[in-house]
């Protein structure tokens, strides 16, 4: 039996070699959530929800609301709703 970190790093591994899903969960055991954790961690996917993302653009790094639209790629409506 593999150790968590043996797991982790064969993970990353078929990730790598661009393996599906189903074949890492029934290598690895790992559910499809967990892969999808390492995934994002592994590709330096950023998780966090576009309102969080769109917030901290505001209020943090002082942009307007067309830069965080273009920097989120989403529309100006939107960008604007997540202003308000």
């Amino acid at each position: 039996m593999k150790t968590y970190n043996e797991k982790i790093e064969l993970t990353k591994k078929l990730l790598r070699a661009d393996k599906s899903f189903r074949y890492i969960m029934s290598k690895t055991k790992f559910s499809p959530n967990k892969i999808s954790e390492i995934k994002k961690e592994l590709f330096g996917i950023n998780a966090e929800p576009k309102h969080t993302q769109a917030y901290r653009l505001f209020y943090y790094e002082g942009k307007d609301v067309l830069e965080v639209a273009l920097e989120l790629g989403l529309t100006q409506e939107q960008s604007e709703k997540y202003y308000l």
